[in-house]
Parts: C-alpha cells; sequence; structure tokens
C-alpha cells in the first residue's frame, strides 16, 4: 500500500510547486506592478530586542485608498498591483521583539518617513529608492532611503520573470530596472 501512496505523492508535489505564482494578476488593461525593494538587517539587535517585521503604507494620494504591507528581515520585494496615478510610501512602522524571557513586542512608529511617486498605466515599476532598515553603530537602527542596488533590481527581475503569472506582465514597459 505504500507504493501507490508514494507514487501518488511524487507526481502531486511538483504539481503544487508548478502552480505557486506570487505575482497578482491584473485586475484591469490599465493596471501597473508596483514592486517595492528592501533590505532589513537580520541581525540588528537593540539589548534583547531584534528586528520582527517592518510595515508600510502605500496610498493613492488620487483616491485615498491605503494597502499595508508588510516585510520580514532580509532582502526582498513585494509587488503590488496600482492603478495609475500618485502614490506615498509612508507611516513606517518597525516591530520589535524580545529575544529572551518573556517575548513581549514593541512598535516604533515613524510617521516623517514618506516617498512620493508616480506610476503610469501599463508599466512594472520598481521603487526608485529602495528601503533598508540597518544598524547604526550606536546600538539603534536607522531608515535609508538610498537607490535600489543593480544587483538586487537585476535579481528581482528574473525572479519575476520566472513567476507563472509574469506572461499577464511581459509586454508591460519595465521602469527603473537595471
Amino acid at each position: 500500500m505504500k507504493k501507490p501512496v508514494l507514487s501518488l505523492l511524487i507526481v502531486m508535489i511538483p504539481l503544487v510547486f508548478m502552480s505557486c505564482s506570487s505575482l497578482p494578476l491584473p485586475s484591469s488593461p490599465y493596471q501597473s506592478l508596483f514592486v517595492i525593494a528592501t533590505n532589513i538587517d537580520s541581525n540588528f539587535r537593540e539589548g534583547e530586542y531584534k528586528i520582527v517585521s517592518v510595515q508600510l503604507s502605500l496610498q493613492s494620494e488620487d483616491t485615498g485608498k491605503k494597502t499595508i504591507i508588510m516585510f520580514f528581515p532580509g532582502a526582498s520585494y513585494k509587488a503590488i498591483p496600482v492603478e495609475r496615478g500618485r502614490y506615498s510610501l509612508n507611516n513606517l512602522i518597525v516591530t520589535m521583539q524580545r529575544t529572551s524571557g518573556n517575548p513581549d513586542r514593541r512598535q516604533d512608529a515613524h510617521p516623517w518617513f514618506a516617498i512620493d511617486f508616480f506610476v503610469e498605466k501599463n508599466v512594472v515599476q520598481l521603487n526608485a529608492r529602495g528601503i533598508t532598515v540597518v544598524d547604526n553603530e550606536d546600538g539603534w537602527y536607522r531608515i535609508d532611503r538610498p537607490g535600489v542596488f543593480l544587483d538586487q533590481g537585476r535579481v528581482i527581475k528574473k525572479v519575476l520573470q520566472k513567476d507563472d503569472h509574469w506572461l499577464a506582465w511581459q509586454d508591460y514597459k519595465l521602469v527603473n530596472f537595471p
């Protein structure tokens, strides 16, 4: 009886991974894909606390619609479908968790943080300003908005192009990618 079950698993597991996709599909013919790149220091410690997540708001300046985006330590990206218009990345919140004893959490809000930009229709646009949360070498972290590094932009582009849903976006103009 083990052989038929094992054979079925061997056939099913590749099908599950092949059908997975992280890219959303466009919901209208004029929608664009906005890609945000981050690098959050997974080794940073402030006393007994470490960074467990960074939250941002992506807000349409035209409609007021707000999308909350969560990032975790390490280098990563998020791809969000958006309509043509003016946007702001704002309301950055860093969540820290105690690494020993009581696992309490605290949140540091950074209301001063904002990156404003414009997205055209039918584009796949990489945020020109990456977001980094790194060790400030004085026992605290700092938040920077450097340009996205060429290597990071190239890697993100390759990962996007390997995604199952890339076919829906492949004819769109790439903006801010190396």
